[in-house]
């Protein structure tokens, strides 16, 4: 858990002839500063078990890309077929972020196993569920704890929606314009 710190580190910005200087450390500020609030040394993805039998999203090395999600119970996924799987976990990402949930790569190709859906909205703070579809010929039991995916924070962008008219929407035209599947080649 990150604890504040008794004489934190804070960023201070002060205009210098080349545009905006950044220098970290302990300051004591003057009116010609400005102090942003300290910051965490790195992003947190906060999560809360919504029962006992949720498991704690976890990275298998420390460079992984995902959080390992693991199922809160036991399911039988059927051949051909699909299954809601839940965590009984409910996240927070970081700010500037979405929640993508992403297959495992052992599930994939060792099982036909697949994930679905995959976006959990920052502003979701609902009991985490992964849909399983099961490709093979065989059903496929989910045992309490196993791993089922992974979560993955990433960066997103709000832009603004604006409906413009056909004339301007092609004021800057591209090579590709409308040529859909299979455009660019194979």
């Amino acid at each position: 858990m990150y604890q504040l710190q008794a004489n934190p580190t804070y960023t201070v910005q002060s205009e210098g002839g080349g545009g905006i200087i950044k220098q970290e450390g302990r300051i004591e500020p003057t009116s010609t500063e400005v102090i942003l609030l300290p910051q965490h040394p790195f992003p947190i993805l906060r999560y809360v078990k919504l029962s006992p039998f949720a498991f704690a999203p976890e990275r298998a090395t420390d460079l992984a890309a995902g959080l390992d999600l693991k199922s809160a119970y036991d399911y039988m996924l059927p051949s051909q077929d699909r299954t809601l799987v839940l965590t009984d976990l409910a996240i927070q990402v970081p700010h500037g972020t979405y929640a993508r949930i992403a297959q495992r790569s052992s599930m994939a190709l060792g099982k036909s196993i697949a994930v679905g859906g995959g976006v959990i909205d920052a502003d979701y703070r609902g009991n985490i569920g992964v849909i399983l579809f099961n490709f093979s010929h065989q059903n496929w039991r989910i045992g309490s704890g196993d791993k089922i995916a992974q979560l993955i924070c990433e960066k997103i962008e709000y832009p603004a929606v604006m409906e413009v008219e056909m004339s301007t929407f092609n004021e800057v035209p591209t090579r590709r314009g409308q040529q859909g599947f299979g455009s660019t080649g194979t």
